[in-house]
């Protein structure tokens, strides 16, 4: 139902007390907006909600992780935030009054004493059609230091009252409390002194216990699971149409989540050097993810109505299916701290280069990619350098280093040395010829290798990387 004369002057007389500030004139514009709006659809007859067909996937909890199957779903959705409907047909969706209120709101927020605006903006999204119709003459660019509070009112004022009203279950359903969430969005970016994004990382592989909407926080970083038409559409955007079919086998059950603050003047920042720490730790503490894509967009979404993907360097199937508890996201938060000091995407030392590799290793879908590639981790891991050894034997120095750091116990590290003896061979074979190594041996020098790198690099993560003086001293029993 359309907000009624008497509900609608009920609601306004809540927010008089604040009619003279900025965040009162906000919710006093959403309101008015929202009203406007419902008048014009009922005017030219149109629905507030149309229904939409949403794909969901199912889980099989009897079975495996990656048990799944397609259904779909019939929701109403509201007409504003439709896809292909026309609503350009019926704007300006505001009167000429609804108009002046919201230019006024934008010069509010130039004017106001702590505001940082300008920020980033290259678009201005749907929110033309509040206040024009499709006919109407192309409004020219805008530019804050021409004209701020045309920029305000385009960039946002604009966005963030048409994306406010689209999320809404109807546009006729409006509340003083929806109003609210408007104005502190809108000040909020006004205001802050950087810009926040959000990444959105779905990981399989992974689950917790808890109920559907249950979370994992460790700081910044969020462990939520993605609805059933959040998996629909990674279904459908990934290119699978049935369990086990296109590139992968096991379907995203979660989504690593985390916010990411930049500067007010920069473009989209590099999310990826804030993800692949993350991804990093899960894997070098054993659990088995797998991914394909990342997504970033602006927080609030509106300021920046365009989201971008990230690329990631994970490996396309998982071996097995993990359980992630509350103390495991926390200890994998706490490794993550102490490998902030390192480059994984664009290695700038030696050390930054072994996690990489272990990294592009776990993600290669050839097998004697990921031997080279957990090797040359091995050796950056254990071979430093060293001056007083530059010309000594590389293969002696790798096997011993390796065998008594790697190994668990004295007894162990026989077998170590036995295992990094026969993988700087297999390099050796696969790099510079001679008989070159079967499928099979490939395959089992790679289970050993990752086993060898992982464990490797989790102990220098968490005391140090070894230096030669370290090396020394384990050889010499000190």
């Amino acid at each position: 139902m359309p907000l009624s004369a008497s509900r609608y002057n009920i609601e306004m007389a809540t927010i008089t007390q604040n009619a003279d500030t900025l965040a009162g004139d906000l919710v006093s514009l959403f309101l008015t907006a929202a009203k406007a709006t419902t008048q014009r659809l009922q005017a030219c007859q149109w629905p507030f909600t149309l229904p939409i067909v949403q794909t969901i996937i199912k889980r099989d909890r009897r079975n495996s992780g990656d048990a799944w199957k397609t259904d779909t779903s019939e929701v109403q959705q509201n007409i504003l935030a439709s896809e292909g409907v026309g609503l350009y047909r019926i704007a300006p969706l505001l009167s000429d009054t609804v108009i002046v209120s919201l230019q006024c709101c934008a010069t509010e927020l130039v004017n106001d004493a702590q505001s940082k605006l300008p920020f980033w903006s290259v678009f201005e999204g749907k929110g033309w059609m509040l206040i024009r119709g499709a006919s109407d003459p192309p409004l020219p660019s805008t530019d804050y230091k021409g004209d701020a509070g045309d920029w305000t009112m385009r960039r946002v004022v604009l966005p963030a009252l048409f994306k406010h009203l689209a999320d809404l279950p109807s546009v006729a359903a409006a509340t003083v409390d929806d109003a609210e969430r408007f104005a502190a969005d809108v000040l909020q970016v006004a205001r802050d002194d950087q810009l926040l994004y959000r990444a959105t990382v779905p990981l399989a592989g992974l689950d917790f216990k808890g109920p559907q909407n249950a979370i994992l926080q460790s700081g910044n970083v969020t462990i939520r699971r993605l609805s059933p038409s959040e998996r629909g559409t990674l279904v459908s955007d990934w290119g699978i149409t049935t369990p086990g079919a296109g590139q992968f086998t096991t379907l995203p059950l979660v989504a690593l989540q985390m916010d990411i603050s930049a500067p007010r003047d920069r473009q989209n920042p590099d999310a990826g050097e804030h993800i692949a720490p993350w991804l990093c730790v899960l894997q070098l503490l054993g659990y088995s993810i797998s991914g394909y894509n990342a997504w970033v967009e602006a927080l609030p979404e509106w300021a920046m109505p365009t989201r971008s993907g990230v690329p990631l360097t994970l490996p396309q199937r998982c071996s097995k299916f993990s359980v992630l508890s509350e103390s495991g996201l926390q200890k994998v938060g706490a490794t993550v701290a102490k490998l902030r000091r390192y480059h994984i995407t664009e290695p700038a030392s030696v050390h930054d280069l072994a996690l990489h590799r272990f990294c592009t290793g776990k993600a290669r879908q050839a097998p004697v990619d990921s031997v080279l590639d957990f090797v040359i981790a091995l050796e950056s891991l254990l071979l430093p350098y060293d001056e007083t050894a530059r010309h000594a034997d590389l293969g002696y120095r790798f096997r011993m280093h390796g065998a008594h750091y790697l190994a668990k116990t004295r007894k162990d590290r026989t077998e170590i040395a036995k295992q990094l003896s026969a993988l700087y061979g297999m390099r050796s074979r696969l790099v510079h010829g001679g008989r070159y190594p079967t499928p099979a041996e490939i395959a089992d020098s790679r289970v050993i290798a990752e086993e060898l790198a992982r464990r490797g690099l989790l102990r220098a993560v968490q005391e140090g990387f070894p230096t030669p003086a370290q090396f020394k001293h384990m050889l010499l029993g000190v």
